[in-house]
């Protein structure tokens, strides 16, 4: 249904940390979601490396897609992202 790219930062971190992904090091989206879809995860190059479940919709996450978590949290309409995982290890499959 849609996917996010993410930066080589949260790359490895999901990799090999088996973190959780903030809205800071995801880079664009494509699609449309909605929360709890399963959505694939991929490199800025392209490539699908995970896949999980989101915690946000597609429209949602356009509007807050690689902010800092102070720019998060300075606006009053996003606010509520900058503390919440996107996606949580629970919820993701890695295939790197």
């Amino acid at each position: 249904r849609g996917a996010w790219f993410v930066n080589g930062g949260a790359q490895i971190a999901l990799i090999k940390k088996g973190g959780k992904l903030r809205c800071a090091g995801m880079r664009s989206v494509e699609g449309d979601f909605e929360t709890d879809d399963i959505i694939e995860i991929k490199a800025l190059e392209g490539n699908v490396f995970a896949r999980g479940k989101t915690a946000a919709s597609s429209d949602e996450l356009r509007l807050d897609c690689g902010l800092s978590q102070n720019a998060l949290k300075s606006n009053e309409i996003i606010k509520g992202l900058a503390s919440k995982s996107i996606v949580h290890r629970d919820d993701l499959v890695v295939f790197e």
